[in-house]
């Protein structure tokens, strides 16, 4: 943490208690054991280690990673700080500013995404999210994010704004009630499919949303965006399927919704809007 000295550190035969006296917390976003904050200029060479997370920070680049999991035996090079053997038992955690990031077969991501970055996760889990003056864009393919999350503005010393995007399959589990938000603007990218019971795509089917009209393609799908603050992110939206000018299905959506939206018109299922509030 003391960028302007010039030294070099050894560790050997070095041990730790566990996490706790009585046993090893659990994965995620906890601040126990050891915790390396890792500069990208740096010359690290870490071995047959547990630990508790290693930072790493992305400044002006595009890179990829894959097959970063907690609590199994990981290696990686990254410019020339070489991981071999190493356990990572709480979170993956990654600070990215302007530049292109894409991580592949991962769990355990904790992501503090910054300027225009464009961050795409495949097949990958995010356990804490804290975007910091992002205005770039989160990518999902098959993702997951759980937990925890932070998102705001006007905060001296942490985030002044954040007006982002998010796009792709995205399955979000156990953050309504732990995600913090103030002050801050993202906008979601909802892609729908309509199909039959068969599984069979829907062409023509309109939906609508906040007053506009949307109309599926010969693959069953279409999309539409909607920007949330910390007004409406928790408060249910409308959406309607309209089928040769008959209602088919009606559901609320919010900033919570799984993406891709799957609709089965020919099931003719209408689905309440239950207003929750969680503030």
């Amino acid at each position: 943490m003391i960028p302007d000295a010039d030294y070099n550190l050894v560790l050997q035969r070095t041990s730790i208690l566990k996490d706790d006296f009585t046993g090893d917390l659990e994965h995620g976003p906890f601040e126990r054991g050891w915790i390396f904050f890792l500069d990208p200029n740096a010359h690290v060479r870490m071995s047959d280690s547990e630990l508790r997370k290693v930072f790493f920070d992305l400044t002006n680049v595009t890179t990829a990673f894959q097959d970063l999991r907690v609590g199994v035996s990981t290696s990686l090079t990254y410019r020339d700080i070489v991981l071999t053997n190493v356990i990572v038992k709480g979170e993956w955690p990654f600070t990215i500013t302007d530049s292109n990031v894409t991580i592949t077969n991962s769990n355990y991501l904790f992501l503090q995404p910054r300027g225009s970055s464009i961050v795409k996760l495949i097949n990958s889990h995010m356990v804490e999210f804290i975007p910091r003056d992002f205005f770039g864009t989160m990518i999902f393919e098959n993702g997951l994010w759980t937990n925890a999350g932070e998102i705001l503005g006007e905060v001296p010393y942490h985030s002044m704004a954040n007006d982002f995007v998010i796009k792709g399959s995205l399955k979000i589990e156990g953050v309504r009630e732990h995600l913090q938000w103030k002050n801050a603007k993202v906008t979601r990218e909802f892609d729908v499919v309509v199909t039959d019971f068969h599984g069979v795509p829907i062409r023509g089917v309109v939906i609508k949303v906040i007053g506009q009209e949307y109309v599926t393609d010969d693959t069953g799908k279409t999309k539409f965006n909607i920007t949330f603050t910390d007004t409406n992110y928790n408060q249910p939206t409308a959406l309607e399927a309209w089928r040769s000018g008959e209602l088919i299905v009606r559901q609320g959506i919010d900033f919570f919704t799984e993406t891709p939206i799957t609709l089965g018109p020919e099931a003719k299922v209408f689905l309440p809007i239950v207003i929750q509030n969680n503030r």
